[in-house]
């Protein structure tokens, strides 16, 4: 699914009314950040893939209609399994950000948790779930050097001791007291 075309629905969702929209070529244009001729070119992209039809206005400031072949939530759920599949995470996330409704958020987050195999935690555990894309050099607590390793190590393993900052001092946390 293209970006361009899931910024311009997610822009028009809010005037749009049985898949169809009415607007200015102007107005799509700096959705887009592009010239009205660069837009019109999109457009008829879009139109040649099957993806949306356009009836241009009729004359000068008149308004045109973009009649869309499927729903937003429908196309918003197809970029997310689509980005999913191709892992292509940056895409993923941008689309993540687009303006929705927030009644659509748990159903359109549901593949992306599934991926990261996010559950509903146990009340009484703590479950720490994080997206990294920094490489991991080394998990050893005597070797770890560098500052995101050093965070890494007391989340992944407890430590046997741990540094009240107050006292200045190490305390025992797993060892033995």
């Amino acid at each position: 699914m293209n970006t361009d075309y899931l910024k311009m629905r997610a822009h028009f969702y809010p005037r749009e009314a049985e898949r169809r929209v009415r607007l200015r070529l102007d107005e799509l244009a700096e959705v887009w950040k592009c010239s009205s001729k660069q837009a019109k070119r999109k457009l008829k992209k879009l139109d040649e893939d099957g993806i949306c039809s356009c009836v241009p206005g009729r004359g000068r400031g008149h308004c045109s209609e973009i009649r869309f072949r499927t729903g937003f939530q429908d196309d918003l759920n197809a970029a997310i399994r689509h980005s999913l599949l191709a892992k292509n995470m940056e895409r993923l996330m941008h689309i993540l950000q687009l303006p929705c409704p927030k009644q659509w958020n748990g159903q359109l987050l549901r593949p992306v948790q599934e991926l990261l195999g996010l559950q509903a935690p146990d009340p009484i555990t703590d479950v720490l779930q994080a997206l990294a894309t920094l490489p991991v050099t080394n998990l050893d607590p005597a070797q770890a050097s560098i500052t995101y390793d050093l965070m890494l190590v007391p989340l992944i393993g407890d430590t046997l001791l741990r540094y009240d900052a107050a006292r200045d001092r190490l305390l025992p946390h797993l060892a033995a007291a």
